[in-house]
């Protein structure tokens, strides 16, 4: 990146969800997004495929695939509960209670999905996609989740985690994305543009 290029990120209101955040964790893993081949879904339903240990799991999105997701659900040994329409409330209070998040897209500019699991305590498992899913720079910048580089280590991260104890993001550390902090940023870089 050039010297001269300042980098600001999309940003939430904080506040809007860490109350939401709850010890008790109903959701072993979580999905969001739409139900279209290139955000990964159906990667990710053949890798909870792989895992043996019953997972109790929220899928939350609709799409083409639905239908997919939908014979998975009934034909599994794990818990699936499909959401395809929820309000942001409703899906605060999903993710609040949801130990890992997972997101399986193939391209993605900058997840404000994954940003929200984070922030409502959820563990992100994020996939590199070759460098194509920019939701990686969130787990190397707050040093918090795991980045997987080929989906088939998946499975075995899952059970991993899931056997470990994980706490949640440390608020403090997310205040670099939340939305007052990042007009501040806009501010400064305007200002220092306008001085040129």
């Amino acid at each position: 990146l050039r010297s001269d290029v300042e980098v600001i990120p999309n940003g939430i209101r904080l506040e809007e969800y860490l109350p939401y955040r709850s010890r008790e964790k109903i959701y072993d893993v979580a999905y969001v997004g739409r139900l279209v081949p290139y955000k990964g879904v159906i990667e990710f339903i053949e890798a909870l495929k792989q895992v043996k240990t019953p997972l109790r799991v929220a899928v939350i999105g609709d799409g083409p695939l639905l239908p997919h997701v939908a014979k998975f659900k009934d034909t599994t040994h794990h818990v699936v509960e499909l959401y395809r329409s929820v309000d942001e409330e409703e899906k605060r209070r999903i993710l609040g209670r949801t130990k890992v998040y997972v997101s399986t897209s193939k391209g993605e500019g900058f997840s404000i999905s994954t940003l929200e699991a984070i922030a409502l305590g959820a563990y992100p498992v994020v996939y590199s996609a070759g460098g194509y899913n920019a939701a990686t720079e969130l787990v190397t910048t707050l040093s918090y989740g795991r980045v997987i580089d080929d989906l088939r280590e998946l499975p075995a991260s899952l059970e991993e985690i899931l056997e470990s104890t994980v706490e949640s993001a440390d608020p403090a550390a997310l205040r670099i994305y939340n939305i007052a902090h990042i007009v501040k940023e806009y501010a400064k870089t305007l200002q220092e543009c306008a001085a040129l």
